[in-house]
């Protein structure tokens, strides 16, 4: 496993919402170099969250 490049934490801190936090977390899944986790608010409802949830793995998709 690799630390998340701090480059990385900042494109999805600033894709995110300002209430979310982006947090790097210190384990992996099988097969993946790092892991992110992002924990909204719960007065964010379902479709905004998908939405939110796209734009983010846009991010780490134009990343890699």
């Amino acid at each position: 496993m690799h630390v998340v490049p701090q480059d990385l934490l900042e494109l999805v801190k600033k894709a995110a919402p300002p209430e979310a936090d982006v947090v790097p977390l210190p384990w992996a899944f099988e097969e993946e170099d790092y892991n992110l986790a992002v924990a909204m608010p719960d007065a964010i409802e379902c479709l905004a969250a998908r939405q939110i949830e796209d734009r983010l793995l846009d991010v780490i998709l134009d990343y890699d």
